[in-house]
């Protein structure tokens, strides 16, 4: 189980500053580690900032595994911003089947 701080609210549950000095501080990687070889998976629009800031990085992102188009008989398959943003970036794209 988690050490959680004491209640430190009225209502008696802990408040975010509470729960921030209760985590570690996180270590920022040293600028002589070595840069990673990512795969990203993700469709929503969400995930495109993070995608994003990752091809901005030293970090290589090698590809991305997203969701295969599919759509109703008749039907366009829905967006999907994640696979437009890896290809513009000239990411490989996957979409497997299962």
């Amino acid at each position: 189980m988690h050490d959680l701080p004491a209640a430190d609210s009225p209502g008696g549950e802990p408040t975010a500053a509470g729960l921030a000095a209760a985590e570690p501080a996180a270590k920022a990687a040293p600028a002589d580690a070595p840069a990673l070889r990512i795969v990203i998976m993700g469709t929503g629009p969400f995930a495109v900032p993070m995608f994003a800031r990752l091809l901005a990085s030293r970090h290589r992102i090698v590809a991305l595994v997203t969701r295969p188009d599919r759509a109703p008989a008749g039907r366009r398959p829905p967006p999907n911003p994640m696979r437009a943003a890896a290809e513009a970036a000239g990411v490989p794209v996957l979409a497997p089947e299962r």
